[in-house]
């Protein structure tokens, strides 16, 4: 049984879950309808009217707004009413259904693991997103500032970063600038492309692995480093996400240039990630970063700079404090407090061994000049 504050969709992916061995099609694939006549106004149909292989949706209300409340589509506690077990066993079958579940037959055949065809529907999914933001004026080139505000780094560093060619020497350059602009903030970056560092996904079948995400240095499941011969520098950290603390952290990923597919697989890790709440992500490549926004599994805005703007350390800094549980800095300051006390017990201990040590001294001083 489902709550009726929450959304259809996530009802979509409840039924997904609930029949993963039947439904191969993305849970976003599902076409839901009430099960109601007439538009809703009618009767409930029962069991037996549903069970044809040829389902009549004709006069059922579709259920097509991703966010709307069951409440609101006529899945009210009050609207669905409780149903006598007795009464629904004596039924044999005939007992009422809420919702009609249809799944086109194009979307029902089996998604391919194959990375190639998982890229294509990313690029795709990002082709859409694309579409929609802009034409809904919800991507935005932020422009340098006016002011003295502090580039990521200057454009004698970018001239560098343009003649990087593969992955290994950008992690190398960018994971000490990383961790320096998130030092700042009380924060760690941390490497995750090696582990599954999120759920399975009802919305695609493979494992999903960000390049990593910032945190709290207390709010991470350490992982040794690979063993593939990479020279890394000192600073480098792996790790996975406690999915319990979802809500402490923002997601990266990495790449030489932003295609679609690049976004769109971001914007899978969102679907997933908390999808029934707001998440980011930080999707950057050799030239610029996008600042992701998501709710409810709905990339919402789109924000992207460039490393050498004016500015854009900080709208970097500030995307990431702003999208990030308060429980952090609550942790950042409960830790900075026990340092100092710590601290003061060692110095209060220290004073006292050291008054007392003296005043031994001088005890066998005068004991010894009698």
């Amino acid at each position: 049984m489902i709550d009726d504050t929450e959304s259809v969709s996530r009802l979509k992916v409840d039924i997904k879950i609930m029949k993963a061995d039947t439904i191969k099609c993305n849970a976003a694939g599902l076409q839901l309808f009430l099960a109601r006549a007439d538009e809703g106004r009618g009767p409930w149909l029962n069991e037996e009217d549903v069970k044809s292989d040829a389902i009549d949706t004709t006069g059922l209300k579709l259920l097509g707004v991703a966010r709307a409340r069951l409440w609101s589509v006529g899945l009210s506690d009050e609207d669905v009413g409780g149903v006598d077990a007795e009464a629904e066993a004596e039924a044999e079958g005939r007992g009422p259904v809420n919702v009609l579940v249809v799944v086109p037959e194009q979307k029902q055949k089996e998604q391919s693991q194959d990375e190639a065809n998982a890229s294509l529907a990313d690029e795709e999914l990002g082709h859409l997103l694309l579409q929609r933001l802009k034409k809904d004026n919800l991507f935005f080139e932020v422009t340098p500032t006016d002011n003295d505000e502090e580039a990521f780094w200057s454009d004698d560093v970018q001239r560098h970063v343009n003649n990087i060619r593969d992955e290994a020497a950008f992690d190398t350059f960018i994971t000490p600038c990383l961790n320096a602009t998130l030092g700042s903030c009380d924060l760690v970056f941390i490497n995750s492309q090696r582990y599954r560092c999120l759920p399975l996904s009802p919305f695609v079948a493979t494992a999903l692995k960000p390049y990593g995400f910032a945190t709290h240095r207390g709010m991470f499941r350490a992982k040794p480093a690979p063993n593939d011969e990479v020279l890394r520098p000192d600073g480098f950290r792996f790790g996975v996400a406690e999915e319990e603390l979802f809500d402490c952290l923002v997601l990266f990923e990495r790449k030489l240039t932003i295609t679609a597919a690049a976004f769109g697989q971001v914007a899978r890790y969102l679907q997933n990630f908390r999808p029934n709440e707001s998440a980011t992500a930080i999707l950057f490549h050799l030239h610029s970063f996008w600042l992701v926004t998501s709710y409810e599994s709905v990339v919402v805005k789109v924000q992207v700079a460039q490393w050498t703007n004016k500015g854009s350390k900080s709208l970097f800094q500030n995307f990431i404090t702003d999208n990030i549980s308060p429980w952090v800095a609550h942790l950042t300051l409960l830790s900075a407090e026990a340092w100092v006390s710590m601290w003061w017990r060692v110095m209060h201990f220290s004073v006292v061994a050291l008054m007392d040590a003296c005043l031994r001294s001088l005890e066998e001083m005068v004991s010894w000049s009698r």
